[in-house]
């Protein structure tokens, strides 16, 4: 009968109108990657669209949708440019903290805690 009521109790703190609907309900630390509808959205308010930068910038006109889903840094820093921001503000998990696109890093700079090249790993004989 105990669970119950402290199950009612964490569930009332979830269910508080106050905190519908905010990221303090999140359990994620991490940045979050701008939507891609609220980037579409500040475009729109430029008065531009994905089709036409993607044109402007010499790609197809499906590319800039495509960087807006799967990283390509080459694109996201034109639509960045587009909407005045850096591409590291509107996707934070695909660069690190010096905004080098995680793309271009080696797979084991990739990794947070995992093979740290300051440790040596190699025994000496």
């Amino acid at each position: 009968m105990k669970d119950r009521i402290s199950n009612n109790i964490t569930r009332n703190s979830v269910l508080d109108p106050e905190k519908k609907f905010s990221f303090t309900n999140s359990t994620a630390t991490e940045p979050q990657d701008m939507h891609p509808a609220d980037l579409k959205a500040l475009l729109e308010k430029r008065g531009l669209s994905l089709a036409q930068i993607s044109r402007d910038a010499g790609y197809s006109q499906t590319a800039a949708g495509r960087a807006l889903r799967t990283p390509w840094p080459a694109v996201e820093q034109i639509l960045a440019a587009a909407v005045d921001l850096k591409p590291m503000e509107i996707w934070p998990s695909r660069y690190d903290v010096n905004g080098i696109p995680m793309k271009y890093l080696p797979r084991r700079m990739r990794t947070v805690g995992r093979n740290d090249p300051t440790k040596n790993k190699t025994k000496e004989p």
